[in-house]
């Protein structure tokens, strides 16, 4: 597995930017954006508009984190930066 940072050029709300990412959270973010049948620039349009964070490579991360840990817990499909910072009271007992 290449673990090395990898700097994409994308399209976010009709603007050229980068997200740096490593392969591994861009390939789940675009397996992401297939199962929801979006396309990237939407999924990171979503993510721009929804996150509270300037640092967009940052937000795309915590998001496929944040995706497969509600996978993992049997939840339901996750909301762009639905409230990350408030771990459950469940974790919170480990």
């Amino acid at each position: 597995m290449n673990s090395a940072i990898v700097k994409r050029s994308v399209v976010v709300r009709g603007k050229k930017t980068s997200v740096s990412l490593e392969d591994t959270f861009w390939l789940a973010f675009k397996e992401i954006a297939a199962q929801r049948r979006m396309a990237i620039a939407e999924m990171l349009d979503t993510i721009s508009n929804d996150c509270d964070t300037a640092n967009l490579s940052s937000a795309v991360r915590q998001y496929v984190m944040h995706h497969y840990y509600v996978a993992a817990q049997g939840g339901g499909r996750t909301i762009a930066c639905e409230d990350q910072r408030q771990p459950s009271s469940a974790s919170n007992q480990q």
